[in-house]
């Protein structure tokens, strides 16, 4: 907000915020959605509360601001491809024996599905806020990069804390074989087509990809 009041000086600037942890694209749509998974003792006694589609909330903070809105900025699809689940799978050590051939193929289902996904909200965000809003959807970065270029696996890991059989430690470096390293490291360039393709797909959409430079170097089993 600081940089867009420097670099358009007397215009207002506000931000809407309606992102959900754990969402897929469905719930941008759809209402009900109640969030991640969560343990009971977590929520000190409180109950869920089911949302309204992410798009209907948008859209009544469009109308509380007057109308206008001016763009959309999203990041959504890791969860319609299920990535914590995959890479949780991968670092279990009970898991399968290589992760990557149980997995692929209900991965390229999935983002198959995605791109109806992407499809499914764009309808829907033109409807509610004209097809020429600019859409700027996410690109993912990798946090399975050891910050050259490659795939984070044995001595990469430098885990201080979580030791010992299945723990944090042995899981990363003890798990994961090289071919799952490899597989798992190919999830988000896998997941940026899916986003590439729907910006094809779709006059208004952008995508965003700045970040993922930033992020070079932040990975899991990076010092940074």
């Amino acid at each position: 907000q600081a940089t867009l009041k420097g670099l358009y000086p007397g215009m207002t600037f506000v931000l809407g915020f309606v992102a959900c942890s754990g969402a897929k694209t469905r719930d941008l749509l759809n209402d009900g959605y109640t969030g991640p998974s969560a343990v009971p003792a977590s929520m000190l006694g409180y109950s869920k509360i089911a949302q309204d589609a992410q798009l209907t909330q948008l859209d009544d903070f469009r109308t509380l601001e007057g109308g206008r809105l001016d763009a959309i900025y999203m990041s959504i699809g890791g969860n319609d491809a299920g990535f914590g689940d995959i890479v949780s799978d991968c670092i279990s050590p009970f898991g399968p024996s290589n992760c990557g051939t149980t997995w692929n193929s209900t991965l390229t289902s999935r983002l198959l599905n995605l791109q109806t996904g992407y499809d499914n909200v764009a309808t829907r965000i033109n409807a509610l806020f004209g097809s020429s809003i600019p859409v700027l959807i996410s690109d993912y970065p990798n946090p399975l990069d050891n910050g050259a270029g490659a795939p984070c696996q044995g001595d990469d890991y430098n885990a201080h804390a979580e030791v010992g059989f299945g723990a944090w430690d042995d899981a990363l470096k003890n798990n994961v074989t090289p071919s799952e390293a490899t597989f798992a490291y190919g999830i988000s360039d896998r997941l940026n087509t899916a986003v590439f393709n729907a910006v094809r797909l779709h006059d208004n959409w952008r995508e965003i990809s700045s970040h993922t430079d930033a992020f070079f170097g932040h990975g899991i089993c990076t010092a940074a």
